[in-house]
């Protein structure tokens, strides 16, 4: 993302997920070694516990990293494949 060392980040809650996008009055700073570290009370909502893989998406086009449980993906691929075969997201 080009982002610098210890630049401030605003991390929110959305769904299942967290995003995260630099803000001069962000409470969290990306890691000198560019490492995030997720509040808990963003992990507690997106379901992760420490050591729990997840996806870390980076959207240079919305200037923002995004962070998904394994558990949204699989709803993802079962929505996504639903629209493949004209089946609701609920078919299974």
């Amino acid at each position: 993302m080009g982002w610098p060392a210890s630049v401030r980040l605003a991390a929110t809650g959305v769904a299942t997920s967290v995003v995260m996008k630099p803000d001069p009055g962000g409470v969290f700073r990306l890691g000198t070694r560019r490492t995030v570290v997720l509040p808990v009370a963003l992990r507690r909502l997106c379901g992760v516990t420490p050591g729990d893989d997840v996806l870390l998406v980076a959207d240079p086009e919305h200037g923002v990293l995004v962070v998904h449980p394994l558990s949204a993906l699989d709803q993802m691929i079962l929505g996504y494949h639903a629209s493949l075969t004209g089946g609701g997201s609920d078919d299974q």
